[in-house]
């Protein structure tokens, strides 16, 4: 369990870094670009990552999984997903330019995609070799480069937007930050991995191939329907509307850490106890409770401040963006318990169970999203989002009740600290509610409403909830003792 520890607690500074350094450019990005601007930001930013997800196909996180079962096969291993990695490359950069070349993108806005596509290429070689770390347990690698790569991107980032360059050198700035991650990565896999030296044989990248595809169409099919809203609303409204609907989606990117955390925090774990249900049963329970402790309260407290977190973060010219949120908030929640739950999967080897559900609800949210954006506009493609996300939640919970967690009276057990949080996260909306003022514009009034909700958990739970608060306290301590570790 120390070595689990130590997994969060590094794991969740890599995911703090990612996101939150991350989002310190919102908005910079929001006030010198404008919504237009911000847009096409946004346009180019997920463009890269579907060209991140194709080159990728799964082989990071096949890297991680076969790995942490042997660590004698790792040298060999991603000697030859690197070189496959290279071939996917190719594939996934000529869809990326059939795209562009056939939408309605004028000259810099297509520099601006293909600029973003080179960082993102770049990236991908670098995420292989973290996938290596994860696999090796040494999740302090990952938290290393992950704080380079975010605080160059953000400085020059910064730099560039205040001296007035536009947007093509900003995003430039990411093409340098993840060359600088990629050579650091380098420099510490063959510190890991001794000897190491790069080989490809059509055979064994074959098997590779097939074996990481169920994990790549998992992690497409996990993330793309909000990504696929936005090429839509691209494709059928403005880059103004796709500023208003990103607003919210990229505030609620926050949302993503804490089940990131754990999902990859217990991928090594969860497979080394795939073997014994009652086992991986009781590992994934344990992350769970505090999952639900901190997903709960989202909707509420969201919904309530919504007004006053958009024009904190991006101003006051991105006010249709706070409806948006408030529907995009119950599609979070949704998000972070499906996020979890795919690291389940995955050790389980039932990640082919999680591609068909998002298949089936793929084919229904596109003409769906098609129908209420043409409508609707954004907020149209806000409650598409919404459907799709509890949709897959739903099935994903019917499923893992008949063949995955064997645990007798799993959700039994749970349903007792479900119902304190609901009660809790109830009390203190409603008293947070009476207290905000009309035109509340400062972040003490969502701090506090968190404090509230805090103090109600435990005047709700009493014993249970101070037992719980002691737990919480100690997993903290010993994330925090790993450290140094």
């Amino acid at each position: 369990m120390k070595q689990l520890y130590r997994n969060i607690g590094f794991v969740g500074v890599s995911q703090f870094l990612y996101t939150g350094l991350a989002f310190v450019l919102v908005p910079f990005v929001a006030r010198y670009l404008h919504s237009e601007g911000y847009g096409l930001y946004n346009v180019a930013t997920i463009l890269g990552f579907y060209l991140g997800l194709m080159n990728d196909l799964g082989v990071s996180t096949l890297i991680t999984r076969e790995i942490s079962k042997s660590k004698l096969i790792a040298a060999r291993l991603v000697a030859e997903a690197m070189m496959l990695k290279s071939l996917l490359t190719i594939f996934a950069s000529l869809i990326i330019y059939f795209y562009v070349r056939f939408s309605r993108m004028d000259g810099p806005a297509t520099q601006a995609v293909f600029i973003f596509c080179i960082a993102s290429i770049i990236s991908s070689y670098a995420n292989s070799m973290i996938a290596v770390f994860r696999g090796f347990q040494k999740m302090e690698l990952e938290a290393l480069a992950t704080l380079i790569d975010k605080l160059t991107s953000v400085i020059l980032g910064i730099f560039f937007l205040a001296q007035g360059y536009g947007i093509r050198t900003f995003l430039f700035s990411f093409v340098v930050s993840e060359s600088i991650k990629t050579g650091v990565c380098y420099y510490l896999l063959r510190r890991t991995l001794r000897p190491f030296h790069f080989s490809f044989h059509v055979r064994r990248a074959s098997i590779i191939l097939k074996k990481s595809v169920p994990f790549g169409l998992t992690v497409f099919l996990a993330v793309c329907y909000n990504y696929l809203a936005v090429l839509l609303l691209h494709s059928l409204t403005t880059l103004e509307e796709v500023g208003f609907y990103t607003a919210g989606l990229k505030l609620l990117s926050l949302t993503a850490i804490l089940p990131t955390v754990l999902a990859t925090a217990f991928l090594p774990q969860l497979t080394q106890a795939r073997a014994k249900p009652e086992a991986l049963t009781k590992i994934f329970s344990s992350g769970l409770k505090y999952l639900l402790f901190f997903s709960i309260p989202l909707i509420p407290f969201i919904s309530l401040y919504a007004d006053t977190l958009i024009h904190i973060l991006f101003g006051a010219g991105f006010e249709p963006s706070v409806p948006a949120m408030r529907i995009l908030v119950w599609a979070s929640f949704a998000q972070m318990a499906n996020t979890y739950f795919v690291a389940l999967y995955i050790a389980a080897d039932e990640q082919k169970v999680i591609v068909k559900l998002q298949i089936v609800a793929l084919c229904l949210s596109l003409p769906l999203n098609w129908l209420f954006i043409r409508s609707f506009g954004f907020l149209g493609a806000s409650v598409i989002t919404v459907i799709t996300e509890w949709g897959i939640l739903l099935s994903i919970l019917i499923h893992s009740r008949r063949h995955v967690l064997t645990f007798p009276g799993f959700y039994r057990k749970l349903a007792p600290f479900m119902l304190r949080i609901f009660s809790a996260a109830l009390i203190a909306f409603l008293i947070a509610a009476w207290l905000k003022p009309k035109d509340a514009v400062h972040l003490i009034y969502p701090v506090g409403s968190v404090l509230v909700y805090l103090i109600t958990v435990l005047l709700v739970g009493g014993n249970d909830t101070l037992l719980f608060y002691g737990k919480l306290a100690a997993r903290l301590r010993s994330i925090t003792a790993g450290f140094s570790r």
